[in-house]
């Protein structure tokens, strides 16, 4: 049933949209670091993007993508978002994609010194508006950035964000609330099955099979 409402809503989207020359979308990517998730990629020609990250290994991995040139312009910046500009450290997991954001020095040789930028800011670094679509990817920094947005921006259309769970991370009602006392709605939530579920969490080798 899901997929078939996803199909009759991609259908009636289509089709309402405007795929003239002169139409544009304006995407602002806060946490970019290596790939763009597909579901972005579907209308590239009408996407002005524009990608964020404090990471500039996970930036010079993205900016190599072939993809990059399809879009209808493209820039980049190295630096994060939160809720006012500030210098904060990054400090790097194992997985480039797995960094973090922390404002204070603790002594660790893998904290990398970064540039964090108000939300608000990067919203107006388009050539023709605001930014109408902001995803946001930021393992546990997503309250600060959503903090720091123009959420009355009447350019700001949709905002996806990416909400690690875990017993360090407990922001995810405290995001719900502030975009609802900002007339936003939930239009959906999904969890990535391949992060959540892993074989090598299974004890019983017949579920690890099943499964």
């Amino acid at each position: 049933m899901k997929k078939i409402i996803n199909t009759i809503s991609n259908l009636i989207a289509s089709k309402n949209v405007n795929f003239e020359s002169t139409a544009s979308l304006n995407f602002l990517d806060i946490g970019c670091s290596s790939f763009i998730p597909e579901h972005f990629l579907k209308h590239q020609k009408l996407i002005n993007y524009f990608g964020c990250d404090p990471d500039l290994t996970g930036l010079k991995k993205l900016k190599e993508k072939s993809y990059i040139s399809k879009f209808k312009s493209s820039k980049f910046q190295n630096v994060g978002a939160s809720n006012q500009t500030k210098i904060a450290y990054l400090e790097v997991g194992e997985k480039r994609t797995s960094s973090k954001v922390v404002n204070y020095k603790k002594n660790n040789n893998n904290l990398l010194k970064i540039n964090l930028v108000k939300t608000s800011d990067l919203q107006k670094q388009f050539n023709n508006g605001n930014a109408n679509l902001i995803k946001i990817d930021a393992e546990g920094h997503e309250l600060e950035i959503i903090s720091g947005m123009n959420l009355n921006c009447e350019d700001l259309l949709c905002v996806e964000v990416e909400c690690t769970l875990n017993q360090n991370n407990s922001n995810l009602s405290s995001i719900f609330t502030l975009f609802e006392k900002n007339n936003f709605f939930l239009a959906s939530l999904r969890y990535h099955n391949k992060q959540t579920f892993i074989t090598s969490k299974f004890k019983n080798k017949v579920l690890s099979l099943i499964y």
